[in-house]
């Protein structure tokens, strides 16, 4: 055996379930086949008498029926293991197979690996709670801004010129300001007045209708906002 490559794991379709790890490892070394590390188990669904198992090896013995095992596993791709039952002096036989995607042996115990795997599945849960709220407080926002922007879109608005009067003649008093200045229906009169205004009406004096305009309904209704427009 030392000069064939070594094959270090190896898969059985099927085995008695009531077989144990100890069971299997005892039967390898008793036909002097293989020295068995461990035993994986795993279970058939709809199947309670019978499991797969999959025997990783340190080492193959130096004997006939290691060799013969050995061979046929790589040549022929399988090998009929002939054993004794002690339960019921018979024989029977275990297909061995090579395991092409042996698992690496781990360092935790099985109960190690369950509670590894109850705190992995305690974080997927409440990362799915946190992604399920933040989900919620999105689609809250989205309809939020909905409703606001039906708000928006109900208000009256009209565009009023404001101009700068602040008394000092300069070249900034040609510049133009406009606002957005939210109105009721019963100011349409008040504007209209406003815009009724002649420019080129030789009665029209600035100083008289100064005071005029800061006395209008409109300019008191919104002083705060013509001011700082006007300054």
């Amino acid at each position: 055996m030392s000069n064939m490559s070594p094959m270090t794991s190896i898969y059985i379709p099927f085995v008695d379930s009531r077989l144990t790890e100890k069971d299997v490892i005892n039967t390898f070394d008793y036909y002097n086949i293989c020295n068995v590390s461990r035993v994986d188990f795993v279970e058939i669904p709809e199947k309670t008498n019978v499991c797969h198992a999959f025997i990783h090896v340190n080492n193959w013995y130096n004997s006939n029926n290691a060799s013969i095992a050995f061979w046929d596993i790589t040549n022929k791709g399988s090998y009929k293991f002939y054993y004794s039952q002690s339960q019921s002096n018979s024989n029977a036989f275990w297909l061995l197979l090579p395991n092409k995607n042996p698992i690496p042996k781990t360092k935790l115990n099985i109960h190690q690996l369950a509670v590894m795997i109850s705190e992995i599945e305690k974080k997927i849960a409440d990362q799915q709670a946190e992604m399920d709220n933040m989900r919620k407080r999105i689609a809250d926002l989205e309809l939020t801004s909905i409703y606001v922007a039906d708000k928006v879109d109900s208000v009256p608005t009209r565009t009023h010129t404001l101009w700068k009067n602040d008394g000092v003649e300069d070249k900034n008093d040609d510049i133009w300001n406009t606002a957005f200045i939210r109105v009721d229906d019963d100011d349409d009169d008040d504007i209209d007045d406003i815009d009724d205004i002649d420019d080129d009406d030789d009665d029209y004096d600035d100083d008289d209708y100064d005071g005029d305009f800061q006395s209008h309904s409109l300019y008191s209704k919104n002083k705060s906002l013509i001011d700082a427009f006007c300054k």
